[in-house]
């Protein structure tokens, strides 16, 4: 078989020995076509049939366990022959092999192991995709139907393999739902291509509803609905009609498939035309009910979105309400990484300006007092209302960290500390002046888990010489991470736990990342001591740094300093 050779007839018949070898998992006879093409690959993420075979040969593993595929190999920028991994000859002398056997032998960064770790998966019967992140390259595997599992950072970001759309998880859990029922899906296949044949005959309104009955077995099947869209405006149905469908249908249906529906519905509402205010107001209100409970992460782009919405509206008036629906939502159902990001295109395009921040701070109030369950009359604050804000701020800035937002993250800070009456005060460091280079406050702390006990307001006070305080769930590896401002060379850190319950937080390592998804571990201690000063050789360059404690059982993590010192 030659090293660079995509023939699907090789492909079919080393798929067809692997099965009669028994080496393939227990799910793969039960695959149907759509799910076969995370098996077989596609050009965009492919790699050459060899890869197959020698992955299957080499890498093997518990079927469960196809999502650490990626430590098989080593991450390396260099060569063992000294050659970067952005000039041509790094992988020169296995030129003659696979591109699996050659990254077996030499390593490579994350966009290498990630593919190896993928063909490993698919070679062996469990569908994969490599995906796209910022700066980084991972990978998603499928040990069973519904379920995918992160590798190397993933499954988060743009899917190199994907059927209605490339934003993970958005799209994967929207492809699980429309063909997790074999049954409903064919009915609904087979009336589609009843409604192709009626178009193309020009019997319009019998297409049309052919397509109505298509989305009844199959109401989440994005396709669908934009057929049945076309017919409705090629009729020219009422905007009245269009409204009720969109809100008694549509937007009902997708919840927990909001990025779905935010991207196929808006042809409609453009068809609509002038739209009343108060209704438009109540799709986005909807739309935004679907997005909340819509699993999402960091890597889903919505910012585009709600900025086309806000420009629609025209009133301030409206655009006030439009956030406070918004952020409502979010607060009382939402996971968290949507919603940081609606925080930080809020921030940033409000809260710049006097008039702005106004508008922000209203809405941002009576969506507080909403999702807390008291009522948004303006007036003065009450201790208790003084709590329901500071609770919901706290809930948005964690929201902040989880999207990886530094300006929302500064700006809901600033907020909660005007409610925020406490008077802790941490310790003061005492290893300041064993340090080397200057003390960089972060842009943006990042906790693994929140707690009861957390206060998301005195984060940020963490990264600084006065230091703040914070709270973890109980975890085998709780974490935190700081997130400078740029790329620079990090000379240390110093961290500091908070004096009570010190037991609980013993085996602490230190890393550092230049992307924020590969980690270098630099230092470790078997038992942290109250303040530990850490010291970085010359020539680390970071832009984030991590603290991880590791505990043979589940426990709480809590520390009041973790500053960052540069050269």
């Amino acid at each position: 078989m030659h090293p660079g050779q995509f023939n699907p007839v090789c492909r079919y018949q080393f798929f067809q020995r692997q099965e009669a070898r028994g080496l393939m998992h227990p799910n793969y006879p039960r695959l149907k076509p759509w799910e076969l093409r995370f098996v077989v690959a596609i050009p965009q993420q492919d790699w050459e049939d060899a890869s197959y075979e020698f992955a299957a040969r080499a890498i093997n593993l518990p079927w469960d366990k196809y999502h650490l595929a990626f430590y098989a190999t080593e991450y390396t920028a260099t060569s063992k022959f000294g050659d970067s991994v952005q000039g041509g000859a790094f992988n020169l002398p296995y030129a003659d092999v696979s591109l699996a056997e050659t990254t077996l032998r030499n390593g490579g960064v994350c966009g290498a192991m990630s593919h190896l770790a993928a063909v490993a998966a698919m070679a062996h019967g469990i569908p994969a995709y490599t995906c796209g992140q910022p700066g980084h390259c991972a990978y998603g595997v499928r040990p069973e139907r519904g379920k995918w599992v992160g590798g190397f950072g993933g499954p988060d970001g743009g899917m190199h393999n994907y059927i209605f759309g490339n934003s993970a998880p958005t799209h994967s859990n929207l492809m699980e739902a429309v063909f997790g029922d074999d049954e409903k899906v064919a009915r609904a296949y087979r009336k589609s291509f009843c409604a192709r044949a009626l178009e193309a005959l020009g019997r319009d309104a019998a297409a049309e509803e052919a397509w109505k009955s298509a989305v009844k077995d199959s109401p989440l099947h994005p396709w669908f609905r934009k057929a049945l869209h076309a017919q409705m405006m090629k009729r020219k149905a009422p905007a009245a009609e269009c409204y009720e469908y969109l809100t008694q249908d549509l937007l009902r249906q997708y919840e927990g498939h909001g990025v779905a529906a935010m991207e196929f519905m808006e042809d409609l509402v453009q068809y609509m035309g002038v739209i009343e205010e108060k209704h438009l107001l109540n799709i986005y209100h909807m739309l935004h009910r679907a997005l909340a409970v819509t699993p999402s992460s960091w890597a889903v782009p919505i910012s585009e979105l709600v900025k086309k919405h806000a420009e629609a509206l025209p009133s301030d008036a409206a655009r006030q309400q439009y956030l406070t629906d918004m952020f409502t939502e979010h607060m009382k159902r939402g996971d968290g990484a949507m919603f940081g990001q609606l925080l930080e295109w809020a921030v940033n395009t409000y809260v710049a300006t006097d008039s702005g921040a106004a508008l922000f701070n209203k809405a941002f109030a009576r969506a507080a007092q909403s999702a807390a369950g008291s009522p948004a009359e303006p007036g003065a604050h009450s201790a208790e209302r003084s709590k329901q804000m500071l609770e919901a701020y706290g809930k948005a800035i964690i929201a902040a960290e989880q999207a990886r937002s530094a300006p929302a993250f500064a700006a809901l800070t600033q907020g909660a500390l005007a409610l925020e009456k406490s008077d802790y005060k941490a310790d003061a460091l005492e290893k300041m002046g064993e340090m080397q280079g200057q003390p960089a406050p972060g842009t943006l702390f990042r906790i693994s888990t929140t707690s009861n006990f957390d206060t998301p307001a005195l984060h940020a006070g963490i990264m600084t010489p006065e230091g703040g305080k914070c709270h973890t769930a109980r975890e085998e590896r709780p974490s935190f991470i700081v997130e400078l401002k740029e790329m620079s060379f990090v000379a240390g850190c110093i961290v500091r736990k908070t004096p009570s319950h010190e037991q609980r937080m013993k085996k602490a390592v230190v890393y550092t990342s230049e992307d924020g998804a590969t980690w270098f571990k630099r230092a470790e201690v078997e038992s942290m001591p109250r303040e530990w000063a850490v010291q970085l050789p010359d020539g680390v360059r970071a832009r984030w740094i991590k603290l991880e404690f590791e505990n043979p059982y589940a426990e709480f993590a809590h520390i009041t300093h973790f500053v960052p010192f540069v050269r």
